[in-house]
Parts: C-alpha cells; sequence; structure tokens
C-alpha cells in the first residue's frame, strides 16, 4: 500500500497532483485487455486539489495492485471490479464511490499471463476519517483476501523462487532497467531449470 502525498513526491514531478495524475493515465491508458471502473481523472484530480489546500503534505490517495487468479478473462471483468469493490470497502471501511479499478489482463513482462487490479482509494473513511492502515490491518487485509479466494476455489500462483527477490513494488512498472534486471533475472532462472532437467534425462 502506498500513499499520494506532498511529502513523497519523487523529482520528476512538481507536485502530488501531478504525480497522481500521471498514475491514473497509467493505469487508465487505452489499450487491449485494460478496464476501468469509476476512474474519472477530473474527480481525482479535484479531490486531491482540496487536500492540498488543507495541508500541503495531505495523503490524497492511496495506491496498490491485487493480483488476480490466471482463469480470469475479459467476460468476468465486471463481476470482478464488483467483488473487488464490495471487499475493499468492506475490509478498509471506505465507501464503494470513493474506490477506482483498473484491471488489466494482458502479458506480464516474464510473458505469462498476468491479470491484475491497480486500486485507488480516496484516503478517507466513511464517517470522513483519515485512512490508517498499520502493519495488522495489511495483514488482515492480505489474510482475508486468501480466504475469500479459497471460498470461491481459486488461488494466486505463488513462485517460491520470486518470493526470494527484493521487494521491486512500482518500480516493476515504470523502472525499464529493473525490468530488464527482472527479465535477466527470469532467463537464468529459465536457464537453470533447463540445466536441471537435463541432469535428471542423463542420469
Amino acid at each position: 500500500f502506498k500513499y499520494f502525498s506532498g511529502r513523497k513526491v519523487k523529482g520528476k514531478y512538481s507536485n502530488v497532483v501531478d504525480a497522481l495524475r500521471a498514475h491514473i493515465n497509467y493505469i487508465g491508458r487505452k489499450a487491449k485487455g485494460a478496464f476501468t471502473f469509476n476512474l474519472n481523472i477530473n474527480d481525482w484530480i479535484k479531490k486531491a486539489k482540496d487536500e492540498t489546500k488543507k495541508r500541503w503534505d495531505s495523503r490524497v490517495a492511496l495506491k496498490f495492485v491485487i493480483a488476480l487468479p490466471t482463469v480470469i478473462r475479459e467476460k468476468d471483468v465486471e463481476n470482478v471490479y464488483r467483488f473487488l469493490t464490495d471487499f475493499i470497502a468492506e475490509q478498509l471501511n471506505v465507501n464503494r464511490e470513493n474506490i477506482s479499478i483498473a484491471i488489466h489482463l494482458h502479458k506480464g513482462i516474464s510473458g505469462n499471463y498476468n491479470p491484475h487490479a491497480h486500486i485507488l482509494i480516496y484516503p478517507r473513511t466513511k464517517n470522513g476519517k483519515k485512512l490508517r492502515i498499520d502493519r495488522k490491518k495489511l495483514q488482515d487485509f492480505h489474510r482475508e483476501w486468501d480466504k475469500r479466494l479459497k471460498e470461491l476455489g481459486l488461488k494466486i500462483k505463488k513462485d517460491p523462487e520470486d518470493l526470494r527477490l527484493p521487494h521491486l513494488g512500482e518500480k516493476l512498472y515504470y523502472d525499464k532497467e529493473v525490468q530488464e534486471l527482472y527479465r535477466a533475472y527470469l532467463n537464468v532462472k529459465r536457464t537453470q531449470q533447463e540445466i536441471e532437467t537435463l541432469k535428471r534425462l542423463n542420469h
């Protein structure tokens, strides 16, 4: 979970509003396999500007990515949107209208089918208070998500080797050097697997 805040604006953006605008343009881009719901850039920019008028370092949005089961297809996106919105509103105690979702159904940089959803939330609870997420809240969120998937007979494939990588976070989406490094890592891993297969065959 990462917040858009005036305290954490990167050098290439002049302010948090510009950073938020760039993120919305990225997740909401018109491309094959990209579907957006309740993602109105003008509404988001207005809310962000209103928050920064109160305090320069206000948190104007919360963003995160949810991996989706690989069985998800284009025909499922409406149901996925409703399911995610209900789940997030319940778990984080936020209004449904303050949740924007962009579902991307395309191949990842590894070449594998990589369905996922970009989530953007206006960081205020249903009673108007600032949204606060501590470590326990985050753990509960992950635990409940796994539980809901199991109830649906679904699961997210987790590669133990990938879990050993340093956390790349959003850099994997934006940083070309990190993407190239990750591709190199995947190639090495693939080569190692091929070598192991050849060894077994020779034995």
